[in-house]
């Protein structure tokens, strides 16, 4: 039942705080609107924000505010275990034989690299789960659990957490698997994507994790003045839709006091 007034309260917010949400209302009310003087206004502002959500330049500099930026290798330390997200693997597309990634295949290939590097030791892969076309329930963490072994990591250094079905059970559920390893006390490092970063920190500090972070998988790019910057163009209006997602999912969490 928590779960259920969870997802209807996030649905809600999700599509009421979405960019297209407030285009379209203001587009119906001009065009329902008897009053010419305020037509005018409302066109007005819908070419505002059009251009305004548009804009590489405005969306990128919400995205640096947003995304908790990446650090230089040399910085980090050195980990008993790195425990990486998942969510970003695709569960509708066949042949089942290989794994399909969305855009944050990052979240794995620098995992890989940190344990070639030697900064983590074991692997904790936190799953959530999913739904296959056919509405079978299906563990997301299998899929990265193979790409690593496809990578060459040995399975003797993953551990699989299999249970959650969103980031604050990630960490409820990460929690109780370190406790269970006898590492609960030792600082573990999180891996997931920049967007993502600030309400999986904000579930691990919830549990009391002792963590440090390794964002991964940007949407930001360096700050740059240069005129196509500037130009409108549908990939901003994509990129503030996945901020704007993300904020709403924080307000929620944040609204349950999971975080």
């Amino acid at each position: 039942m928590l779960y259920m007034i969870f997802f209807l309260l996030s649905k809600t917010l999700y599509y009421l705080l979405m960019p297209i949400t407030w285009l379209l209302g203001l587009i119906l009310w001009t065009y329902f609107t008897k009053k010419e003087a305020l037509r005018k206004r409302l066109l007005g502002l819908v070419l505002s924000l059009t251009l305004a959500f548009t804009n590489p330049f405005l969306i990128n500099e919400l995205l640096l505010l947003w995304e908790v930026q990446p650090v230089p290798l040399a910085s980090v330390g050195y980990y008993e275990v790195g425990v990486v997200l998942t969510g970003v693997t695709q569960t509708n597309k066949e042949p089942k034989d290989r794994t399909y990634f969305n855009k944050g295949a990052d979240r794995l290939t620098h995992t890989v690299m940190l344990y070639r590097l030697g900064k983590i030791k074991k692997i904790l892969i936190s799953g959530a789960t999913d739904f296959d076309r056919l509405g079978q329930i299906k563990s997301l963490e299998s899929d990265m659990r193979r790409t690593f072994l496809d990578c060459g990591i040995p399975d003797s250094v993953i551990i699989l957490e299999s249970k959650a079905k969103n980031t604050y059970e990630n960490a409820v559920f990460t929690a109780e698997l370190l406790k269970n390893n006898g590492i609960e006390k030792q600082p573990v490092l999180l891996i997931t994507s920049g967007f993502h970063m600030r309400r999986a920190m904000a579930c691990f500090e919830k549990q009391q994790l002792n963590f440090e972070v390794f964002a991964t998988d940007f949407y930001s790019n360096e700050r740059v003045f240069e005129f196509k910057a500037f130009m409108p163009a549908e990939e901003a209006f994509w990129k503030l839709s996945v901020v704007c997602r993300e904020i709403t999912g924080y307000v929620v969490y944040w609204l349950m006091n999971d975080c």
